[in-house]
Parts: structure tokens; C-alpha cells; sequence
């Protein structure tokens, strides 16, 4: 119970707080606990271990490193407004002996202050993980955090920077605009090549003798049904060769969009309320539930314009490829609800919800080289909207934040760019997509054992410390 407020601190120096008694400062409750080790005080932020026993730490001391060198951590006094001056000034504790001293507790250095090889380890591991979940369209999250954690970050920081592997689904837009241009210029090219092989066109005009011609009043003047079907048909296929329909497009940007306002004026420990509003407040509960209504109206408006195209499809005799979806009522409900599923799983385990989508698609009927260009492209939805919720709530490490977001999300890109060339290269020397299918399951079946291995780590080690294991309130983190 005790270490609850580890797993739930984020750094107080980018929040303006008041001054309190040195009895309840921060970690208060945590001060004197013995260990053996720095991580024995839990993850950063936290306290530092000094001379067996939880300590704040001392900022020209380097106590909050696990052995000496080490420079992963800092120490981080902490900084409130005096009731006296109104100005801002160090934040005062009581020692397990009783000594006053500055507040002080270690967090995660920022990433190039400086880059240590532990930092180069984990961004290879990270290279590797997004290469290896772009093949299968699912990012690589599950992989990721992980990773992050075995490199020494918090579980709540190492969630939000697994969101970063959206310069992955970038990558794969570039590369796929990029074929597309170069598969229609040499298509152009070649019919060029034809029409000039072949000899001059000899246009002859027609006279009044020739049946079909001059004696077109006896034709009839009605479109017959199968005319019809062709025009519908034909609307149908224009509408499906363009690659961003825009009909499809906007309820995701709106969505997008409603999801952004929303943070800004409900605000977080990052950034307040645009508007001034409190945790738990009723204003507070009226900007989390109204957008969420607004977005099941957009999905089942999508759902219904999907049924629509479906019909039109069947009545207009449209043929369907292998792979097309037949939208129906059930599978046009189902699949909100399972991505719902994919959504609460990409915020709270740091998925980018491909994990979910992808084999849900492929049981359907998707072929593979589908299914993993969709699950890429629905993630970077996924992960940008959830990269701005932590964002706002400030918590992604160091102090600066900015800097491990923009540098882990250019490694997914150059990691995504990598990985779907590899993937590109082997389907089409081997011609079997079913390599994709392969790496989904590969990724998927890592990631339950590197995700189940963590947890299982960390609850014992909870467990171990008396850390609480259940629910905590939803203004924690404000």
C-alpha cells in the first residue's frame, strides 16, 4: 500500500503545487523503507536507496544511479509556490531520521543528457520490434513496452512511448503512394510502347447507306435494365479505385478531431484545462461522455453506409474479388464493437490495436496483403489520438518529453520502412502472402510471452513490496 504513489507520481516540477508541511511532502509515507538497491524504491519516479533506506535523494550526490556511472536517472528537487513570497521555491522533507531537507526524488534523465549505451540498446531493440511489426500491420506495441521496461522505465511511461511507432504507419503510406506512382508511370509507359508499334488508325467516316447508320430511327430510345446496372457499376468501381475516398475519410479525421478538443479543454497533469475545468467535476464528466456519444452516432453511421454500398453492390450485379467483405447487419455491428475492444487494449496496454484487428480481418476473409495495409493505416489513428491523451496528461519521460517522442517515433519510421521492404522483397520472391500471416502470429505469439513474462514479473514484485493492486481513483495523476 505504501508504494501506491510510485506508480501513480508524475513529475511534480512541471506542476505548479503549493507548499506543504515537510511532514507531507511528497513520498512522505515512503521515506525510510528499507532496501538494498535503487529500484528497490520502486520505479521513477521515486525515491533514491541511500544507505539501505528510501531517502530523498541529493542533487549533487548521484544517488539515484544503480551502481556508479550509471546516468539514467537524476535527481529532481521538488519546486512549489511559497504562501509567503507567491514565487517559487524548493519543497522541504522530513529524512527516516528527521532531518529536514530538500524534497528530492529521481526521474528519468532526458534522452541525449546523455545518450548512454543502455539508450542505444533499447533503441535497436525498438528498430527491431517495428520492423518485425510492420510486416504484420500491427506496430509492434505488444513487443515495445517490454522492451521499455526491461530498459528501466515506469510501466505509465513506457505505455505512452510504445504509442510512437506511428512513424511506422507513415512510412508505409510513403512506401505505398510511392509503388503506386511507379507502378502506373510504367504501366503508361508500356501502353505508349504498344500504341506505337502498331500500325496508323484509319478512321472512316460513315455515309447514310451504311444500315447500322442511317436508318437509326427504328432504334429504341429507353435505357434498358442492364444499362442501368452498368452505370451503377460503373460508379461503383470509379468510387473503389480512389485510394482516400473522401466519404470514408472524414469520419475518421472528425473523429480525430473531436478527440483532440475534447483533451485540450478537459486538460490533464501535463497541460490544464483550456476552459478551467476541475477532475470529477460535472463539466469534466459532460467532455468525457459527450464525445464518446458523438462517435458510437459516427459509427453507426458508417455502418450504415457500408449496408447501403453492399446492396447497391448485390442489385448493380457487381462483381466481388476475393478478399471483398460482404457487409452485413451483424458483421457491419460486430466489427465496431471488436475494435472498441482493440481501442481500450491500444490505450491501456500499449497496442496499437493491429493485434486485435488483424486476425479478426484475416478469420473474415481478408487477404493478407489487405489486411496488414489497413491495420497500419487504422493504427496511426489509434496511436496518434492516444499519444496526444498522454501527451496533455504529461506522461512520457524526462523532462523534456518532446525528445523521446520525436526520436522513437522516427526509429518506427525508419524501423517500418525497413521492415515492410524485407516483407515486400520475400512475398515476392517466394509469391506466397502467406509470409504475412507468419509474422503477424510471430509478433502476436512474442508479444504474449514478452507482455506476459513482464507482468508477471512486475506483480510479484508488487506483491512483494505491498503495492497496491487494485483500481485507483481517476484524479491520481492530476
Amino acid at each position: 500500500m505504501r508504494l501506491a504513489p510510485l506508480l501513480l507520481l508524475v513529475p511534480i516540477a512541471s506542476a505548479t503545487v503549493t507548499e506543504t508541511d515537510p511532514q507531507h511532502a511528497p513520498f512522505a509515507d515512503i521515506v525510510g523503507m528499507a532496501c538494498t538497491k535503487r529500484s528497490d524504491c520502486g520505479f521513477v519516479p521515486a525515491l533514491a536507496c541511500i544507505e539501505a533506506s528510501c531517502e530523498y535523494c541529493r542533487p549533487t550526490a548521484h544517488d539515484c544511479g544503480e551502481y556508479a556511472g550509471d546516468v539514467a536517472n537524476r535527481c529532481q528537487v521538488v519546486e512549489v509556490v511559497s504562501q509567503a513570497t507567491g514565487e517559487m521555491e524548493a519543497q522541504y522533507g522530513l529524512t527516516s531520521t528527521g532531518e529536514i531537507v530538500e524534497a528530492a526524488f529521481c526521474v528519468e534523465k532526458n534522452l541525449f543528457a546523455p545518450f548512454t549505451l543502455n539508450d542505444l540498446l533499447t533503441t535497436l531493440i525498438a528498430f527491431s520490434c517495428t520492423a518485425l511489426g510492420a510486416g504484420g500491420g500491427i506496430g509492434g506495441g505488444g513487443l515495445l513496452v517490454p522492451t521499455y521496461i526491461f530498459s528501466g522505465l515506469n510501466p505509465k511511461h513506457a505505455i505512452p512511448l510504445s504509442k510512437r511507432f506511428d512513424g511506422e504507419t507513415a512510412a508505409r503510406r510513403w512506401l505505398d503512394q510511392t509503388r503506386k506512382a511507379r507502378r502506373a508511370r510504367l504501366i503508361r509507359e508500356e501502353d505508349e510502347e504498344d500504341f506505337r508499334s502498331l500500325p496508323p488508325l484509319i478512321v472512316r467516316k460513315p455515309i447514310s447507306s451504311d444500315p447500322l447508320v442511317g436508318n437509326n430511327r427504328h432504334f429504341g430510345t429507353f435505357p434498358t435494365d442492364d444499362d442501368q446496372k452498368a452505370q451503377r457499376r460503373g460508379a461503383i468501381e470509379r468510387r473503389e479505385r480512389r485510394v482516400l475516398p473522401f466519404e470514408y475519410i472524414w469520419p475518421l479525421i472528425a473523429s480525430w478531431l473531436i478527440i483532440f478538443v475534447q483533451s485540450i479543454l478537459r486538460g490533464g497533469h501535463g497541460a490544464p484545462s483550456a476552459i478551467g475545468v476541475a477532475c470529477n467535476s460535472s463539466d469534466y464528466w459532460v467532455l468525457t461522455l459527450m464525445p464518446l456519444t458523438i462517435l458510437v452516432v459516427i459509427s453507426l453511421y458508417i455502418s450504415y453506409r457500408l449496408r447501403l454500398t453492399n446492396r447497391l453492390k448485390v442489385v448493380s450485379d457487381y462483381t466481388f474479388v476475393e478478399g471483398d467483405m460482404h457487409w452485413i447487419k451483424r458483421r457491419a455491428l460486430l466489427f465496431p464493437a471488436l475494435c472498441t475492444t482493440a481501442g481500450v487494449a491500444a490505450g491501456l496496454l500499449g497496442i496499437g490495436g493491429g493485434m486485435v484487428k488483424g486476425p479478426i480481418m484475416l478469420e473474415a476473409g481478408v487477404l493478407p496483403a489487405v489486411q496488414s495495409a489497413t491495420a497500419s493505416f487504422m493504427i496511426l489513428f489509434t496511436a496518434s489520438s492516444t499519444t496526444l491523451q498522454f501527451a496533455i496528461n504529461g506522461q512520457f519521460p524526462g523532462e523534456f518529453q518532446f525528445d523521446y517522442m520525436a526520436w522513437f517515433a522516427f526509429i518506427g519510421f525508419v524501423g517500418g520502412f525497413c521492415g515492410l521492404k524485407c516483407v515486400g522483397y520475400f512475398v515476392k520472391k517466394f509469391k506466397r502472402e502467406s509470409i504475412m500471416v507468419y509474422t503477424l502470429a510471430a509478433t502476436i505469439g512474442l508479444s504474449a510471452v514478452a507482455m506476459g513474462f513482464i507482468g508477471l514479473q512486475s506483480t510479484l514484485n508488487d506483491i512483494e513490496n505491498g503495492v497496491h493492486l487494485g483500481f485507483h481513483g481517476i484524479c491520481d495523476n492530476e
